[in-house]
């Protein structure tokens, strides 16, 4: 069935989001962040459109991107995407989507909301308590508003013109008061939240001591009762949480952990 195609939108400013098929860490080391920003610059310089801002997370990302027209947006978000998961797949010799649907695009339509949506994609890592300070994390256009960026993904001189013409003042971009509002309906769906990156971040350690790919974890019935139960009896994860980050069902989940054993293996 061939895809719907989108809205006409008046806005040349949207935020775009994008999530990990099944929730998955699609980001989950620094290469990963590294690979699809570099992707992402490179499809860039070819492209009309210009980034705003962009924090890219374990299993999502933001980026608010300027573009005359939507498909100037749709292109460079379908060669980026396509190249990373091309790349994902074959470092992890795994085939099929790497990415949940396209990306989800939300319509910045005040110069309030797009200087509040900016301070927001800055602030995702301190909100998921990755760490405690935006400027801490190095994979989010805080560094290039700092001029402490390799990366290079945003035109310095077009966002002052821009917010300039917008009568933002470039400055108040890193104001210590962050805004941590909630953004779209599907915002509490598409962003980790502190729980969902609490298991994460502890999966990956699990998987990283046990020398195994997250996604091969539950391929093993030992390490996956014993991450279970570790997520569930120490972190209070909920079931249901856990079935939907391993992508099975809630009773098998049960099954797991309602045993009278609660002995841990990690």
């Amino acid at each position: 069935m061939p895809r719907k195609a989108r809205h006409n939108y008046y806005s040349e400013i949207f935020h775009i989001m994008i999530q990990g098929i099944n929730r998955e860490l699609i980001f989950n080391s620094d290469q990963d962040k590294d690979r699809y920003l570099k992707i992402l610059k490179k499809n860039l310089l070819e492209s009309n459109a210009k980034i705003l801002s962009y924090c890219i997370m374990n299993n999502h990302a933001h980026l608010m991107i300027y573009a005359e027209k939507t498909d100037y947006i749709s292109k460079l978000m379908s060669k980026t995407n396509t190249k990373f998961a091309i790349c994902y797949n074959k470092k992890r010799k795994r085939c099929g989507p790497v990415f949940r649907d396209r990306y989800r695009a939300e319509e910045i339509t005040t110069a309030s909301y797009l200087l509040n949506c900016i301070r927001y994609i800055h602030n995702n890592p301190v909100k998921a308590k990755i760490c405690k300070k935006k400027e801490d994390y190095y994979h989010s256009s805080v560094q290039e508003y700092n001029f402490n960026s390799k990366y290079g993904i945003i035109d310095i001189d077009f966002n002052k013109k821009l917010f300039k013409k917008l009568r933002i003042d470039f400055y108040k971009i890193l104001a210590e008061k962050d805004y941590c509002g909630n953004f779209m309906e599907i915002s509490e769906d598409i962003e980790a939240t502190a729980k969902e990156t609490e298991m994460a971040n502890v999966v990956k350690m699990y998987a990283k001591e046990k020398g195994v790919e997250i996604e091969h974890i539950k391929e093993n019935n030992v390490l996956f009762r014993n991450i279970t139960e570790l997520l569930f009896f120490k972190y209070n994860i909920q079931q249901k949480q856990i079935a939907e980050f391993f992508a099975v069902s809630t009773s098998k989940i049960s099954n797991l952990i309602n045993r009278k054993t609660k002995k841990y293996d990690f």
